[in-house]
């Protein structure tokens, strides 16, 4: 079975500035050479001390990073993955590596190939205090992306916000609060229904459950299982 991700060797460096001249002195390798392959339905976790780079990877996994080097394959066929990597050992300036790479390879991804793999991959952040815009009303916050994304608007937008924050356990009397009315748990609650609107092939969950107390916590983790 070909994976849905398939990541090889990515970099993400972060420049450190000194010297009178203000240059490039140093990098703190925050993701350094990661290979890794996701399979479709599955739940992959990451484990590390806070500051490894979890949320880095992921970041950059989905593109909100530009990468430093290596591969990200999203649903590419297994046999084009392998000719890629052969080709980038065997002849690193064929323009046929430079064709497939820009066609399957999500670190060479700009402008609109961007704008469209938002609505196939999505992320929920750690805190939803700051993830969600305290002027928003709820209805709003979560239709975003099918606006953003030219899905749909004004009332098909508010049936499938509807539809969408019933499965995350809230419902039509919601829909004109702002986040600060919410709890913790109903906050995060929030942004896993703005993440998944879109129905995305793959979600990234940065620490969705560290910024909530231990019941809400088991809540949390029932409701990812469900969904």
């Amino acid at each position: 079975m070909s994976s849905l991700i398939f990541v090889r060797n990515l970099k993400k460096y972060y420049p450190i500035i000194g010297g009178i001249f203000k240059r490039r002195i140093a990098s703190v390798k925050a993701v350094d050479g990661v290979t890794l392959a996701i399979r479709r339905r599955e739940t992959f976790g990451l484990v590390g001390e806070s500051g490894c780079g979890k949320t880095t990877l992921g970041k950059t996994i989905l593109r909100l990073l530009k990468p430093d080097g290596g591969n990200i394959f999203f649903g590419a066929p297994q046999e084009v993955i392998n000719e890629i990597i052969e080709l980038e050992k065997t002849n690193p300036k064929s323009k046929r590596l430079k064709k497939m790479r820009e066609e399957y390879d999500l670190a060479t991804f700009s402008g609109a190939k961007l704008l469209e793999l938002r609505r196939r991959m999505q992320i929920v952040y750690q805190d939803p205090t700051t993830s969600l815009d305290p002027r928003m009303l709820v209805k709003d916050i979560v239709a975003e992306p099918l606006v953003a994304q030219g899905i749909a608007k004004g009332e098909e937008a508010k049936k499938l916000v509807l539809e969408i924050l019933e499965k995350v356990g809230l419902g039509e009397q919601h829909l004109y609060r702002f986040p600060h009315e919410f709890s913790g748990g109903q906050r995060q609650r929030i942004a896993i229904a703005r993440a998944l609107v879109c129905r995305p092939e793959f979600v990234v969950l940065d620490e969705p459950t560290s910024s909530v107390d231990v019941s809400v916590r088991a809540q949390l983790l029932n409701l990812f299982k469900d969904l």
